[in-house]
């Protein structure tokens, strides 16, 4: 499993003589074959990002289509692996939403080899 973050920076004119600027941040995640087949025989694929809402309370983010939209809406591991681009801002914002993802998809990963060997038997040695 990849996880490929592209961040882009835009000045969108001026407004009260301060510069307007925006970042986006597109995330995608490429999965292997095996990691598809455990994500569809769990119906793990609209596993939401926890506390996403509470990072992102008051923040504009838009979508590809770009109508901005307050965030009441999760995103997916469906959704990352489709892609899913988010505008934002602030720089620290963007760093807050990136790390999230990082963080989660971590998370997402420890869950996917656990149904992995839920039929199994597995050894620690300590």
């Amino acid at each position: 499993m990849k996880l490929i973050i592209k961040r882009q920076t835009d000045v969108n004119g001026f407004f009260l003589g301060h510069k307007c600027v925006t970042y986006s941040l597109s995330a995608i995640v490429n999965i292997t074959q095996e990691d598809r087949c455990l994500i569809d025989r769990y119906k793990a694929g609209n596993y939401t990002i926890v506390g996403l809402h509470d990072l992102l309370y008051d923040l504009y983010v838009t979508e590809a289509h770009n109508t901005f939209d307050k965030i009441n809406t999760e995103i997916t591991f469906n959704d990352l692996v489709g892609g899913k681009q988010l505008t934002v801002n602030d720089i620290e914002r963007l760093l807050k939403l990136e790390e999230k993802i990082r963080t989660w998809l971590q998370k997402f990963k420890d869950r996917l080899m656990a149904m992995k060997t839920s039929q199994g038997e597995e050894v620690f040695e300590i």
